[in-house]
């Protein structure tokens, strides 16, 4: 009977989780088109953003375009969309390529759309994995466009041990959607893009000699058997 009822309860909760959280991304998806569609509609002549044209998304006027996806096994596109909208009302060209996205389309779409820089996003631990392997598949395609890295499970010491070493291209850990258009800005201008890769460099450059020290030295399992505990 306890079994039975904690089996039960479990899969209460589990659907009372998956139930709210369709309602809060659809929520969310519904607030964030009626945002960007009455954007669209406005005349953006007050200088706020720093462009005065009408209609956010246009690629003759946007400040630089932006590829979105969240990596191949991941369906969480939460945090994702509000890049979108933050990116978006600063006046960046959006192209969203939704969730479960695979590598070979996101580097399709880089080369196809021309884009400006690339964000992936992930909230679950495989997806550290997936974006090591996007990664690879960029710098293979030769392509020389930043790469973004944001999600739950993501870190700066994973992005300088695991991402940066196989991508030349400057690839950016933003710990929330509030710090995406102040990197972007600096990537659009050669002078700060240049100064950014600098500091990227040390700072993961530090990381990786952080964890180095960190790490234990390890011994053979015939060694530490003649070093073991004896109690009597």
């Amino acid at each position: 009977l306890i079994v039975y009822s904690s089996t039960f309860t479990y899969k209460l909760i589990l659907c009372f989780y998956y139930s709210s959280l369709s309602t809060i991304t659809n929520s969310f998806t519904y607030v964030s088109r009626y945002l960007l569609l009455t954007l669209t509609e406005c005349q953006c002549d007050c200088g706020a953003c720093g462009y005065g044209f009408t209609g956010f998304g246009l690629a003759d006027y946007a400040a630089g375009k932006v590829l979105l996806a969240t990596v191949k096994g991941d369906v969480h596109d939460i945090g994702k969309n509000i890049v979108s909208v933050v990116m978006a009302c600063n006046g960046y060209e959006i192209i969203d390529l939704g969730v479960m996205v695979p590598a070979e389309t996101i580097v399709q779409h880089a080369i196809e759309e021309k884009v400006d820089m690339i964000g992936l996003s992930g909230l679950i631990t495989p997806s550290l994995d997936e974006m090591v392997h996007v990664a690879i598949e960029l710098e293979k395609a030769g392509l020389d466009v930043p790469l973004l890295i944001g999600g739950a499970t993501t870190s700066p010491l994973h992005t300088a041990l695991k991402i940066a070493p196989v991508y030349h291209a400057p690839v950016i850990h933003l710990k929330d959607a509030s710090q995406n258009a102040t990197v972007a800005a600096k990537l659009m201008n050669p002078k700060t893009k240049e100064e950014l890769e600098e500091e990227l460099h040390e700072k993961y450059r530090q990381l990786c000699e952080k964890n180095r020290e960190k790490q234990v030295t390890t011994v053979s399992l015939e060694e530490a058997r003649k070093n073991k505990l004896n109690l009597f």
